[in-house]
C-alpha cells in the first residue's frame, strides 16, 4: 500500500501555517501573516 503525502492546513488567528507531511517527515512548509486589523469579515 502506498501512502501519498498530506497537506497539513493550520488556520490561526495570527498567520497560516501549510505544510505537506509523508509520514513523520516534512517535506516542504509555508507561513503567511493574516490580516487581523481587517478583522473576521476579511
Amino acid at each position: 500500500m502506498t501512502v501519498k503525502p498530506i497537506l497539513a492546513i493550520d488556520l490561526g488567528g495570527s498567520k497560516l501555517l501549510l505544510a505537506l507531511v509523508d509520514g513523520a517527515t516534512v517535506l516542504d512548509r509555508a507561513e503567511a501573516p493574516t490580516e487581523r486589523a481587517a478583522g473576521p469579515e476579511a
